[in-house]
């Protein structure tokens, strides 16, 4: 029983000296920036960090900021190279039209993103400009009922 325990605790302590801690296992790091659409502050949205190897941090955009950024439920970015996801929705003219994107959909896909950054130990300082979306498209009126053309 004794070496059952002794190798369990070696286990452990192996598992936990190697487990990874972030992209390229650096840890995590603080990331305050701006997001833009042509120059002006994009209004709300959501922003993600995703990372060669590792889980993804995810945060909020509030009037062109980037805030509450976290990995796993901790506070921060893992440390070396992501691609840079940014999603933006806003409703439709009319309650019945679907939302539409406020940023173009590739800054929306791990594939199409051409946004990246290098995110270092410490503090890092990040800009994205990015290119509008689809305006939205009113949806086209009924037709009118044509009109009796009988004579009577």
């Amino acid at each position: 029983m004794t070496l059952l325990v002794r190798w369990c605790a070696a286990a452990v302590f192996a598992a936990a000296a190697v487990a990874p801690a972030g992209c390229g296992g650096g840890g995590l790091a603080s990331v305050d920036g701006t997001v833009t659409v042509s120059g002006k502050p994009l209004k709300q949205g959501s922003i993600t960090f995703a990372p060669d190897k590792g889980p993804p941090a995810i945060g909020t955009i509030v009037d062109g900021k980037i805030t509450g950024v976290k990995t796993s439920g901790s506070p921060g970015v893992p440390v070396g190279p992501c691609t840079v996801l940014v999603t933006s929705l806003e409703p439709g003219l009319d309650p019945a039209d679907p939302p539409y994107s406020v940023v173009q959909g590739k800054y929306g896909s791990p594939g199409s993103s051409d946004l990246k950054t290098e995110i270092k130990s410490g503090s890092n300082e990040v800009k994205f400009d990015l290119m509008p979306g689809d305006s939205p498209r009113p949806r086209p009126k009924p037709k009118d009922k044509p009109k009796d053309k009988t004579k009577k």
